[in-house]
């Protein structure tokens, strides 16, 4: 379908591919062992207190739920940890079954490790 008759067209700006904006790195912030500790144990839920109107509260709470997705995050991955398994060379790639997948995820991308080890 076309734009209606009369309407003006307005072509969208070029893009050259070139960003005005910055990226600059993140620094690294480490969970504390702490907090680990604590979302492991499943003590996190019952320590924490929903942040009322203190801003200071508001942070930290924020802060530990950051801390507790990157703990579980990191826990869940191991899901997928395999040994005594065998990679099949397809071209220039190899493939690699994983039962259970759904979806294809955990997908690799570009930028990601895998740590493979040959057994003799």
């Amino acid at each position: 379908r076309g734009p209606k008759e009369g309407s003006p067209i307005v072509p969208a700006p070029r893009n050259s591919g070139h960003s005005s904006v910055i990226y600059k790195n993140l620094e690294q912030h480490r969970v504390p062992r702490d907090v680990k500790e604590m979302v492991v144990s499943k003590e996190l839920e019952s320590t924490l207190v929903t942040p009322d109107s203190d801003f200071g509260k508001y942070s930290d709470f924020w802060q530990a739920m950051l801390w507790a997705q990157e703990v579980q995050a990191r826990t869940d991955i191991t899901l997928y940890d395999m040994e005594g398994v065998s990679l099949v060379r397809e071209g220039r790639l190899y493939k690699l079954s994983v039962p259970g997948l759904a979806e294809n995820r955990p997908s690799v991308l570009r930028g990601d490790i895998v740590i493979v080890t040959c057994r003799t």
